[in-house]
């Protein structure tokens, strides 16, 4: 944690010499990743929204939801590139304090009319919610929480305060791939996952005859129909 603090504190000075602050709405168009996950923290920390945006969106996507956004900037691979040929900006970043109706952060849903809708979401809430979730889900230090969700689904603001909630290991698949079959069970295997939340029809992809994940504590399931038989599997 004390070295996520110092990638983030860096990048929140670049933020913050391009003018984000309180209330400011960036676009995260960056693959799950460290970086991914640093830059959300430092826009958090200057108070401004973030706003995720999907890399492989189409361009007419992409467009719509920058410009529906209003999104001061947006951070991409190029963005971060070119700031590592810059000079780092003198001085802290500013710590903001928004009131609590102020949003923290933007996510657009697919639309009941087939155009994407943005839902802000503010920081009222968010405390108790993390906190609610750490006790409920006995999540401590030792946990390791799967960052499984793509950054445009709720869900993964969800996880990532599953992690924050015991000062617990976010675990993030490398290049932030999709997960499903024989390939999620390595990874909650291998990494030894012990709190993860993953959607029926994904979770019905794990293979039958997988062998048993011990380190498993936690299971949530959500999203959509949920059966019997899945149930009766996993609990």
């Amino acid at each position: 944690y004390a070295e996520t603090d110092v990638r983030v504190e860096r990048v929140a000075r670049r933020l913050a010499a391009l003018g984000v602050g309180p209330e400011v709405r960036v676009g995260v168009a960056l693959p799950r990743g460290v970086e991914w996950l640093t830059v959300l923290l430092a826009i958090t920390r200057l108070g401004g929204i973030y706003v995720p945006m999907d890399p492989e969106w189409p361009e007419e996507r992409f467009t719509f939801v920058r410009e529906d956004s209003g999104a001061a900037l947006v951070v991409t691979p190029h963005t971060l590139w070119e700031w590592r040929e810059l000079p780092e900006p003198p001085g802290p970043a500013p710590v903001a304090d928004v009131p609590l109706d102020a949003g923290a952060y933007m996510i657009y849903t697919s639309g009941s009319t087939g155009r994407p809708k943005g839902v802000l979401v503010t920081h009222r809430g968010i405390a108790a919610f993390t906190a609610a979730l750490g006790e409920r889900f006995a999540i401590d230090a030792d946990a390791r929480v799967l960052q499984l969700a793509s950054a445009g689904f709720d869900a993964s603001v969800m996880e990532l305060l599953m992690a924050l909630s015991g000062a617990a290991t976010l675990v993030i698949p490398h290049g932030g791939r999709a997960l499903a079959g024989q390939d999620l069970h390595d990874t909650l295997a291998d990494h030894r996952i012990s709190h993860t939340l993953i959607p029926p029809t994904v979770l019905a992809s794990i293979p039958t005859d997988a062998p048993a994940l011990p380190d498993l504590a936690v299971l949530a399931t959500g999203g959509e129909a949920l059966t019997p038989d899945l149930v009766r599997r996993w609990a």
